[in-house]
C-alpha cells in the first residue's frame, strides 16, 4: 500500500471520528506537539473546518518577528535577528502573548561579543513602548521608556541565584535561553543552557498582552527564536 493511500485512509478515519472524541484527540496532541496538531488541522479541509478552534488555540502560540515600529534597525531573516551597523535603540518585538497563563519561548544567541555586547531579553507592552528585560551581564531594567536613543536605564539590581543570569556569548560559541513569563503573575525568569530556572524580575504588568523582545547593540550580534511558544 503506498504513503498516499496510507494518509487517504489515515484521514478517512479520523474524518468518522464522532466530535467529541476528534476534540479530545487534537487537545491532546496540541498538549503534547503544537507542530504535530497543526498537520492534523491541515489533513483535510473537513478536518480544518472541525478543528478550527484547535487551529486558532495553536496559531496563538507560533511566534514570528513583526515589522516596524516594533523592529528597528534589526535585519529580519525569518526567525533570525541581525545587527548589521552600530546604532542605539536596535530591537525587535514579537506576536503577542496571552494576557492569562504561563509561557516560555526559546531564544538562540548565535553570535554575542562577550566583552563588547550587551544584548537585552525580555517582554514589552504590547504597543511596544516599554520594556522588561535582563542583560546578558546580568543587569535588570523594568519599565524602561522605548524612545529613541534609548538609554542603559537599571533596576540597581542583577539577578538571583546562584550563577547570576549572564549568559555565555562569543563569536563562535552560542547559548540557548528559555525565557518564561507569567502573566498571570508578572514574574520573568530565564533558563540558561538548560540549567536551573533564574528569577529575574516581578511586579511586571498582569492580565494585559506582552511581547518577547530583544535589543542588540553591536554590529554583527545574531540571536533567533523558536517558531513555538510553549504553554507552562
Amino acid at each position: 500500500m503506498s504513503t498516499e493511500l496510507q494518509q487517504q485512509l489515515f484521514r478517512d478515519q479520523l474524518s468518522q471520528l464522532p466530535d467529541e472524541l476528534l476534540q479530545l484527540i487534537a487537545k491532546r496532541l496540541l498538549a503534547a506537539s503544537l507542530p504535530s496538531a497543526l498537520r492534523l488541522c491541515a489533513a483535510s479541509r473537513a478536518l480544518r473546518a472541525r478543528l478550527a478552534a484547535i487551529e486558532f488555540s495553536a496559531g496563538e502560540r507560533r511566534l514570528r518577528w513583526l515589522a516596524a515600529p516594533f523592529t528597528r534597525r534589526l535585519q529580519v531573516r525569518g526567525l533570525t535577528l541581525h545587527l548589521p551597523h552600530p546604532g542605539s535603540g536596535a530591537r525587535a518585538a514579537c506576536t503577542a502573548l496571552p494576557s492569562q497563563g504561563r509561557f516560555s519561548w526559546r531564544l538562540r544567541v548565535i553570535h554575542l561579543r562577550r566583552r563588547m555586547s550587551d544584548m537585552l531579553i525580555g517582554v514589552c507592552s504590547e504597543r511596544g513602548d516599554l520594556a522588561w528585560f535582563v542583560s546578558s551581564s546580568g543587569k535588570l531594567g523594568a519599565a524602561v521608556q522605548l524612545s529613541l536613543p534609548m538609554p542603559p536605564v537599571w533596576t540597581g539590581r542583577t539577578c538571583s541565584g546562584s550563577n547570576g543570569c549572564t549568559f555565555p556569548g562569543h563569536s563562535r560559541t552560542s547559548a540557548v535561553i528559555d525565557v518564561c513569563f507569567d502573566a498571570s503573575g508578572g514574574a520573568l525568569s530565564i533558563v540558561i543552557d538548560g540549567g536551573e530556572p533564574v528569577h529575574a524580575l516581578s511586579g511586571l504588568p498582569t492580565g494585559v498582552p506582552m511581547r518577547p523582545w530583544v535589543s542588540m547593540s553591536v554590529p554583527h550580534d545574531r540571536i533567533s527564536i523558536a517558531p513555538f511558544l510553549d504553554v507552562l
